[in-house]
């Protein structure tokens, strides 16, 4: 292709990126012009560009496979070792692409969290359901953890106290594991001083 026929799309990408980093909407609704700030960095706390490259990745890699990676050994028992590892490439190409086209719409709203990105592009009624799905994601996710807890610890209390006394028992195991381990962790403002525990 040459130059005459690149500049109009090139124009074309320039002219969409001022307008929408200036307040236009993205998908033909109005973006609410005060959720975007003149200065990100400097305006906004949640942008500070503290974190390096590699706690970026590492934090990346432990949201986007966390808990699903106990998971693996069976996935691949039921799809063999061929298709295993073909599924599991498509999938992270189609990860990859998601996460891109988030991070594109987040730089092009002005938008610093997942729900602000959703309801800058699409307005506050998704903004709102999103927060709902993720509300119920991660306490799907919570609860799940829990359960993984109860399960290692139940191996060790059936035991030494045995299967039948109340400190073996699911009642007693998960709250306590709740109030010890979540509950202090959720009394934390930001995750900045979690950082040290990883």
């Amino acid at each position: 292709m040459d130059s005459s026929e690149e500049s109009p799309l090139r124009y074309a990408r320039v002219e969409s990126t001022r307008k929408a980093s200036a307040g236009t909407p993205l998908l033909g609704t109005e973006l609410p012009t005060s959720h975007v700030p003149s200065s990100p960095r400097s305006e906004n706390p949640v942008c500070q560009g503290k974190a390096s490259l590699l706690s970026c990745v590492v934090n990346l890699a432990n949201g986007a496979v966390g808990a699903g990676l106990l998971a693996f050994p069976s996935a691949f028992a039921s799809t063999g070792v061929v298709l295993g590892p073909v599924i599991t490439i498509a999938c992270a190409l189609i990860m990859g692409y998601t996460l891109t086209v988030l991070s594109e719409s987040s730089r092009l709203a002005s938008a610093f969290t997942y729900q602000g990105t959703v309801r800058q592009v699409v307005g506050k009624g998704w903004s709102i359901a999103a927060q709902i799905i993720l509300f119920l994601y991660l306490f799907g996710g919570c609860t799940g953890f829990l359960a993984i807890i109860f399960d290692m610890v139940y191996s060790v209390t059936s035991v030494f106290v045995g299967k039948e006394s109340f400190v073996s028992q699911r009642y007693f195991i998960i709250p306590l594991s709740a109030a010890v381990l979540v509950f202090p962790v959720c009394c934390v403002r930001t995750v900045g001083p979690l950082a040290k525990f990883r």
